[in-house]
């Protein structure tokens, strides 16, 4: 797979580096909910964040990807070990 950053994308980046995640929460077990500086809410969805943070080895890429640091509770990672094998 190629990736290719657009413009769109750098931007993206840029604003998030400059704004400093506040509060990561799992309000339902389904969501996760990461709160900026600038009151700037984004949603993910819980089962594919804790998937993905399974699958990261390095904390510090995941961080790097996601732009916030965050451990998935221990429910929700028993449940993708169970979806998931």
């Amino acid at each position: 797979m190629n990736d290719v950053i657009t413009p769109e994308d750098a931007v993206e980046e840029a604003r998030r580096m400059s704004d400093p995640v506040v509060c990561v929460r799992v309000p339902f077990d389904d969501i996760v909910l990461v709160t900026r500086a600038s009151g700037h809410v984004e949603s993910y969805d819980a089962l594919q964040l804790a998937g993905e943070w399974m699958r990261t080895p390095d904390r510090d890429t995941f961080k790097l990807q996601y732009g916030f640091d965050w451990q998935p509770p221990e429910g929700l990672i028993r449940k993708v070990k169970e979806e998931h094998g």
